[in-house]
């Protein structure tokens, strides 16, 4: 987590939901709760797809595109979604954090 975190912290401006939500559950793990809540509205304001994609017990899969992903957009968080989401069920507090936190 503290390798992650690191990760994170030098690309604060990554175009792909995994550093951005990568960082929010290394701090959750980390017990930085503070810097998790902060974290995470910054990840749901820059991909709120990823988040509702996370939220959902079942999402159908958008068209996928020959040409690649839509930063931001359905395919790019059903993506994220197919590969991570088992992690973050794992992470009940990280959930609940997600649950809470709305895009502004």
């Amino acid at each position: 987590d503290t390798a992650a975190l690191s990760l994170a912290l030098r690309f604060p401006d990554d175009v792909f939901p995994e550093l951005t939500y990568g960082r929010v559950l290394a701090l959750v793990r980390l017990g930085r709760d503070r810097e998790a809540s902060q974290a995470a509205q910054q990840a749901v304001d820059a991909f709120p797809e990823v988040r509702r994609y996370l939220m959902r017990e079942r999402v159908r899969r958008p068209e996928l595109s020959p040409f690649g992903i839509t930063p931001g957009g359905k395919d790019q968080a059903w993506l994220y979604r197919e590969h991570m989401r088992d992690v973050w069920l794992e992470e009940s507090t990280a959930m609940a954090l997600l649950k809470k936190t709305r895009p502004r």
